[in-house]
């Protein structure tokens, strides 16, 4: 899986198809909320990370209006745990997206 130190973010989103797989991790009371994409060809990229007081759906939506803006057109499908907050984001912003619960 490509991952530099924040390279990602600079990445152009607008070509192909992506899959998404949120992810997040509790620690402290500091979540990680992770996007990982997963283009036509196979190959997996960090496409987000950052770091939240926790899984709000704000969080999320700031985090999927940023892919968004980067190119990223509404993937076919995004895996995730189902939490409230990033199914709602995702809901919201790429409404035409299926959720596949993991």
């Amino acid at each position: 899986m490509a991952a530099t130190s924040g390279g990602y973010e600079t990445v152009g989103l607008s070509l192909g198809r992506w899959n998404l797989s949120g992810l997040r991790v509790k620690d402290h009371r500091l979540c990680a909320l992770v996007i990982i994409g997963m283009n036509a060809q196979g190959e997996k990229h960090f496409l987000a990370f950052k770091d939240r007081v926790r899984e709000s759906t704000q969080s999320w939506r700031e985090i999927l209006v940023k892919l968004k803006t980067r190119g990223l057109q509404a993937p076919v499908v995004a895996i995730g745990d189902e939490g409230m907050g990033f199914c709602a984001a995702r809901e919201e912003i790429f409404p035409t997206t299926q959720l596949q619960p993991c």
